[in-house]
Parts: structure tokens; C-alpha cells; sequence
């Protein structure tokens, strides 16, 4: 009889598994539903926040040239939308532009931080076409403060870096700065294999404003080298591509083949380039043309000198002078310095050429410091990351040591619960035989219960330890009572 009632008590557990089952399968439906539904609004979410922040980024681009302080905002804005979604890529290259930005505005070592950060972002994230980016740049930042060594280690490792990308549009960009550098060392050979390098880049990627620069540079280096022939023919390529696709770049395409006609002798053609260049400045409002025209006013003063007219040339020197101390061009001053001194000198007038010659030297020192400062910035960047990586790993070596003694302690604690559990229902047990294998009945028949509704085999298995106490209140019970025919 209580047999047949165990059974239809079975029976109506297998009949609520049975609408469980049904229950969770139309629950798991509407969760999977659910949590797919959550899935696609959240990749929406990311995308259209990746769509923001890569808009905000183009549209600071445009901006750079003529409104550097709204680029920046812009940027910065990026920045923060990128952050806030893990959005590493755009967050990478915000970094990037702002040290772009900085380098541009003439604050060096704002500029290198910067990169620097936008490097060490970027190669934590896996974002190598920034790494390159901002290696780059930081061998911009080196070149400017005399540090040609270290310039050039970090723009070939850009190189190497982009190429590795599968990117191309920006590697006669970079090829051309390698060039620059070795034509700043005086390697000519060496700058003009890699000017002819970054032209093919350019070619093969259809890139023509690209070689207008780079025929520029090249026409400079012809004419420095006494070729002035080559320097005109090279430089008049430059400025006819220039005229089409590089239009921003015209005023220094100019004064580099200024510079070519005017090694030459023709002063009247260089004149003619020069007051072009500069009226092309004139009708910009562009704040970085600032350091442009430093540029050709002292190569302006440098074709007066050529032609022997040391009053113009004075006036031109001593435009490019106070341009550069106001945007604080050092390496512009520097020669300006230099020229001045020299002018003054073939004068007669050495007190004026001693002055000059000292603000030369102060200026040297200072750029040197510059270097200097830049290359103990890198040392002690260098420095602090590896600190940070070996506080990192100590750390997680601490957290892993700790985690393992909780685990151990946890489980101790576990087995010592369970211990106590089964000495408890021993307990129960010994007093009274017949409620021992009725608790011991009842820890079974839960544990099966658990078992067919779905439970997990552990959790089962602490229903059976539970269940076997739950007549643990007849320990108390005098024998008399309990034990009672």
C-alpha cells in the first residue's frame, strides 16, 4: 500500500518534471530571445558609437590646418566616446591626433608624451597602424630637437611597422622622413635612395601629393649639392604637381625652387617664386604658416645675399629671426643667427656679428638641452612602463597566491560542514535505528527527486546531506519517549 503510494507520488513528480521541463524549455526560448534581442542593440550601440567617434576623428582632420583649436575639442570628444564603449581603435588614434596636434602647435615635449602614450595604447590593444603612426611622429619630435640617432631608429621601426599593417597609402610619407633625416645628418647619398624610394611608394599607390613633396625635398638636396640644373628641372615636377594636388604645400615648393634659381643666378625667378609664396601666405589665416614664412623670408634673405644686396637680405634675415622667436622655431633662429652673424661680419660691424654669434650658441644649447630632455623623457617612459609591468606581475603573483589559499580554506571549510552534517545524522542514527534508516530513506529519495528534476549532480548531493537532519530534533528527545513501544 505505501508502495503504491511511493509510486503515484513518482508518477505526479514525473508529471511536474514534465511541466518544469515544458515551463524552462518556453522560459529558455523567451531568455535566448531576449538576450539576443539585448545583443543586437548592444552591437548597434557599439557601432554607432564607433560611427561617432570615427566621424568626430575625420572631421577633426579637416579642421588641423585652419582651426587647430577646434580639431582638438573635437578630438578630445572623440576620445571620450571612444573610451566609454572600448572603442581601443578610435580611443588610439585620438591619442595619436592629439600629439599630432601638439607637434604642429610647436610644444615638443607635449607632443612626445603624447605619442608616446599613443604608442604604448596602441601596442597594448593591438592597433599597429597607430603604433606606426606614432613612432613616426615621435621621430619627428627627435629630428626637431637634434636627435638624428634616435629620429631615424624610430622612424624605420615605423616603417617596418606600417608594412607589417598591409596599409600602404602612408609609406612614402614615411620614407620621405626617413630621407629628411639622413639629408639632416648630411648622408645625401643615403636621403636621396630613400627619396627615390618613397616616390615609387607613391607612384604605385597613385599618390601624387605625396611626390610633390618629396620632389621638393629632392630639389633642395640637388641644390644644396651644387645641382642646381637638376634641382630646377625636379623642383618645376614638384610645383607643377603641386599646383593640382597638393595645393597646401605650394608656398614651400616654392621657396625650394626659389632656392634652386637662385643658386643659379637667376635672381629674378627666384624674386618671382619667393613673392608668390608669400602672398599665398598672405591670403591664408592658417596660424601653422607661421613657420612657413619664417622659411621664406630666410630664404628670401639668402637670394639677396646670393645677389649682393645685403640691405634686403638684413630685412629678410631679420623678418625670419623675429618670426621664429615669437612661434619659437629654434632651428629657424638658429640659421637665422648664423646668417645674420655671417652678413654682419663681411660688414665690418663684429660687435653686431658677436651678438649673433652668441645667440647662435644659446640657441644651440638650448636645442641640445632639448635633445637631452627628450632623450631622459624616453629613457625614464621606458623606465616606469617596465616598473609598471614587474608591479603588474608582482601583483598578480600576490593575487594568485591569495586566491589559492582561499580556495584551500574554502574547501577545508566545505569538507569540515559536511563532516559535521554527517556526524549529525550518525548522531540521529545511533539514538534511534529505525529513524536512522528512515532519515538515511528520506536523503536518498531527495537526492533522486533533485536528480529528475534537473539539478546538478553537487547540488543533489547537499539535498541528500541536508535532508538526512531534517528529524535532527530527536537527538534532544529522552529515550523514554523516543525509544517508547
Amino acid at each position: 500500500m505505501n508502495h503504491a503510494r511511493n509510486c503515484r507520488k513518482f508518477a505526479d513528480l514525473f508529471k511536474v518534471d514534465e511541466i518544469l521541463t515544458e515551463n524552462n524549455q518556453v522560459h529558455r526560448s523567451l531568455r535566448s530571445q531576449f538576450v539576443t534581442k539585448v545583443q543586437a542593440n548592444n552591437t548597434e550601440v557599439v557601432r554607432q558609437s564607433h560611427h561617432s567617434a570615427r566621424l568626430l576623428l575625420d572631421l577633426a582632420r579637416t579642421h588641423e590646418a585652419t582651426e587647430p583649436e577646434r580639431s582638438r575639442v573635437l578630438v578630445q570628444q572623440a576620445r571620450a566616446i571612444a573610451r566609454a564603449n572600448q572603442d581601443f581603435e578610435c580611443e588610439a588614434e585620438s591619442l595619436y591626433r592629439l600629439a599630432s596636434l601638439a607637434h604642429y602647435d610647436g610644444q615638443p615635449g607635449d607632443a612626445f608624451a603624447l605619442a608616446v602614450e599613443a604608442r604604448d595604447f596602441a601596442l597594448a590593444h593591438d592597433v599597429p597602424l597607430v603604433v606606426a603612426w606614432s613612432l613616426n611622429l615621435i621621430g619627428l619630435v627627435h629630428t626637431n630637437s637634434g636627435n638624428h640617432s634616435d629620429a631615424l631608429a624610430c622612424c624605420l621601426q615605423a616603417l617596418d611597422c606600417y608594412r607589417g599593417t598591409g596599409h600602404r597609402v602612408d609609406e612614402g610619407n614615411i620614407l620621405n622622413t626617413v630621407a629628411a633625416i639622413y639629408h639632416e645628418l648630411g648622408d645625401t647619398d643615403r636621403a636621396i635612395v630613400n627619396y627615390e624610394a618613397a616616390m615609387n611608394a607613391n607612384a604605385q599607390l597613385n599618390r601624387p601629393d605625396f611626390d610633390a613633396i618629396t620632389l621638393a625635398n629632392v630639389a633642395s638636396l640637388r641644390a644644396e649639392r651644387g645641382e642646381f640644373d637638376t634641382a630646377i628641372e625636379i623642383g618645376e615636377r614638384a610645383l607643377a604637381l603641386c599646383r593640382v594636388h597638393a595645393v597646401g604645400f605650394l608656398p614651400e615648393v616654392l621657396s625650394a625652387l626659389a632656392g634652386a634659381y637662385g643658386g643659379r643666378g637667376d635672381f629674378d625667378r627666384a624674386r618671382t617664386l619667393l613673392n608668390a609664396a608669400l602672398a599665398m601666405l598672405d591670403a591664408s589665416s592658417v596660424s601653422f604658416d607661421d613657420a612657413v614664412r619664417a622659411s621664406i623670408e630666410l630664404a628670401f634673405g639668402r637670394v639677396e645675399l646670393s645677389a649682393k644686396n645685403d640691405a634686403e637680405a638684413l630685412m629678410h634675415f631679420g623678418r625670419a629671426l623675429g618670426l621664429s622667436e615669437v612661434i619659437n622655431a629654434k632651428p629657424i633662429a638658429f640659421s637665422a643667427h648664423s646668417a645674420l652673424a655671417d652678413l654682419y661680419k663681411g660688414l665690418g660691424q663684429f660687435e653686431e656679428a658677436v651678438n649673433h654669434l652668441e645667440a647662435k650658441f644659446t640657441i644651440n644649447q638650448s636645442i641640445f638641452n632639448e635633445g637631452t630632455d627628450i632623450r631622459i623623457k624616453t629613457l625614464q617612459v621606458a623606465h616606469e612602463a617596465e616598473e609598471s609591468r614587474q608591479q603588474a606581475e608582482i601583483l598578480r603573483l600576490r593575487t594568485s597566491e591569495l586566491e589559492g589559499l582561499v580556495r584551500g580554506r574554502t574547501t577545508e571549510l566545505e569538507q569540515f560542514q559536511l563532516e559535521a552534517l554527517e556526524r549529525l545524522a550518525i548522531l540521529g542514527e545511533f539514538r534511534d535505528t529505525d529513524t536512522g534508516e528512515h532519515t538515511a530513506r528520506v536523503g536518498d529519495m531527495c537526492a533522486e527527486i533533485a536528480h529528475l528534476l534537473g539539478q546538478d549532480p553537487a547540488w543533489s548531493e547537499r539535498l541528500r546531506s541536508a535532508a538526512r537532519l531534517h528529524d535532527i530534533g530527536k537527538v534532544a528527545i529522552p529515550d523514554s519517549i523516543l525509544l517508547k513501544p
